[in-house]
């Protein structure tokens, strides 16, 4: 098998015309050159350079090891390249799958400001129920995903890391029958459809037996599957604000909408109710550098977040607590 170090030697050497000269180039003597090309030529048993009186020139099999080396060289140098930008984000990919609930609170806006500071910077962002982000990083998919980690924390075969939790309401339309209800019952937000995305089996366990018309259990997986299954929070405002489906959020999602009078907030404090999402990553896989400043900047999102519902409870006028 030919070296990379001796592609470097001949593409000299057919260059320079000279071994002297070509040695000099490479910053090593001519002996070992010729010992290099010399090695090269035996292993397979065809003479690469003839050696005229004045000048070494490239035989026929020389001229197609030079031909295909080059092409070798040069993906070697764009290689290189590739990563050393890298380095600085200047160029590179990010596959990026994240859950309904991440997505809206932190992943999207990262991947914003990310491209913002490095334009060059190509990404992929997809969105997926959490079952779904954990598949793709398992079957290398994607780079990194952004979903609930109770299901996976203990997993050998991958790293998991917290990084938002957050608490839960519920939110409905301002003439639902239960509008202005304060410290909701679980019973009472059964009586509903619910309007979301799959829910974890660590909540199943707190639920009652008969899921009402929120939805069903999924046996197979001990999930909790709602009635009216939505892919974007923007879905389940729609749905919400048009029937007397309930939805479950982070009252961050829903403050617009409260403001404006849109939808109401219903008192639901229960401390299992809540997100717990975080990376989702290979054990075996290095994360590449735009991979590892996406982790760097959700955090940051995540941080300005807890800062931010610090500063509204401490004023006394929280969202959290709607209309």
């Amino acid at each position: 098998m030919v070296e990379h170090r001796q592609l470097l030697y001949c593409r000299a050497l057919a260059a320079h015309g000279h071994f002297g000269r070509a040695a000099e180039s490479l910053g090593i003597t001519q002996s070992s050159l010729t010992r290099s090309l010399q090695g090269l030529e035996r292993s397979m048993g065809v003479k690469l350079f003839d050696r005229k009186r004045s000048r070494v020139e490239p035989t026929v099999f020389g001229q197609i090891l030079l031909r295909h080396g080059e092409r070798i060289l040069l993906e070697g140098e764009d290689l290189v390249r590739e990563l050393q930008l890298l380095q600085g984000l200047d160029t590179g990919r990010l596959t990026v799958t994240s859950a309904l609930y991440p997505s809206e609170m932190s992943v999207h806006r990262a991947i914003g400001r990310m491209v913002g500071r490095h334009p060059k910077l190509r990404c992929r962002a997809q969105l997926r129920d959490w079952r779904g982000a954990i598949v793709d990083v398992l079957e290398r998919r994607v780079d990194i995903a952004v979903a609930e980690i109770s299901e996976v924390e203990g997993d050998t075969r991958l790293v998991t890391k917290t990084v938002g939790e957050h608490p839960f309401a519920f939110f409905c339309r301002p003439a639902h029958p239960l509008a202005g209800r304060k410290n909701l019952s679980l019973e009472e937000a059964f009586s509903y459809p619910w309007a979301s995305t799959r829910g974890p089996a660590r909540m199943t366990k707190y639920f009652p037996k008969s899921f009402g018309a929120a939805g069903w259990l999924d046996e197979v997986h001990g999930e909790f599957v709602s009635a009216i299954q939505v892919d974007t929070v923007a879905t389940a405002k729609q749905v919400v604000a048009q029937s007397d489906a309930l939805t479950p959020g982070p009252p961050v999602l829903f403050r617009q909408e409260l403001a404006s009078g849109e939808l109401a907030h219903l008192e639901f404090n229960r401390p299992w109710f809540r997100l717990h999402y975080g990376f989702i990553y290979l054990q075996d896989r290095t994360l590449s550098p735009a991979a590892e400043a996406f982790i760097r900047e959700v955090e940051c999102v995540e941080a300005e977040l807890a800062c931010g519902s610090r500063s509204t409870e401490s004023e006394g006028g929280s969202p959290d607590r709607g209309s």
